[in-house]
């Protein structure tokens, strides 16, 4: 029997994220576990409302779970105060959303440039992070002289310069047209292997799955699924 290399990089053990509207309680995660190697590619798939967002928030810091455990290479996030998350953000975590938030007035470099001042030990040049998603001839240009998919390759390099240990993408081609999104998912999938860096993926688009490592299928705040690809399919070969 061959034993694996990977580590369980993630932990979400019994968590649970509970929302009071006016008097009514929202479980929008209703005791969730699964486990994430380090640099697996997941895919978070599930209806809206399925509670797949807040999933990404609690694992990127961004909120805390009413209960249970959320342990990311060895931190157990979930006890947390606002200052720790505050800091675990800037310096594990890169995020991905359908909107690309870049800074209007800064160009893609100096986007770049400014995450990687978050994590100053970083090895990663903001310049070999522009060439690591193609665009080292667009550097120079502002966010408005850029298509919706170079502005993306611009906010997945910012993960990449700051050397984030997990990259965690909210629907991010969602804004894109089917040709750039098949890209964008492409260059996620190739970031993740060439450079061992977890990334989750959330999405309600179904047919992701196959390019999977790992797919999570949640509904009504719960996990409905998990299974394995032992061989994931590549991006190329997946249509919807």
């Amino acid at each position: 029997m061959v034993e694996s290399n990977k580590k369980a990089f993630i932990k979400f053990e019994n968590v649970k994220k509970e929302f009071v509207l006016s008097s009514h309680v929202v479980h929008a995660v209703d005791d969730m576990s699964f486990d994430v190697d380090e640099g697996e590619f997941v895919v978070v798939v599930g209806p809206s409302g399925a509670g797949k967002t807040t999933v990404l928030n609690l694992l990127g810091g961004m909120d805390n779970p009413t209960s249970g455990d959320i342990i990311i290479s060895e931190k157990n996030i979930s006890k947390y105060s606002h200052k720790q998350l505050t800091e675990f953000r800037r310096a594990d975590i890169g995020f991905v959303f359908q909107f690309y938030n870049l800074m209007p007035n800064l160009t893609g470099l100096e986007n770049i440039a400014l995450a990687k001042k978050l994590s100053p030990g970083s090895p990663i040049s903001a310049e070999e992070a522009l060439e690591s998603v193609g665009l080292t001839d667009r550097g120079h240009h502002f966010p408005s002289q850029m298509s919706g998919g170079e502005q993306q390759r611009i906010s997945i390099a910012r993960s990449v310069a700051k050397s984030s240990k997990l990259i965690l993408c909210d629907e991010p081609t969602g804004a894109l047209d089917y040709v750039t999104g098949k890209k964008i998912l492409a260059l996620l999938h190739k970031i993740c292997k060439e450079r061992r860096i977890t990334i989750i993926l959330v999405t309600h688009n179904s047919a992701l799955k196959d390019m999977a490592d790992k797919v999570i299928v949640v509904k009504c705040g719960k996990v409905e699924s998990i299974t394995i690809n032992e061989n994931p399919k590549s991006i190329d070969e997946i249509e919807w």
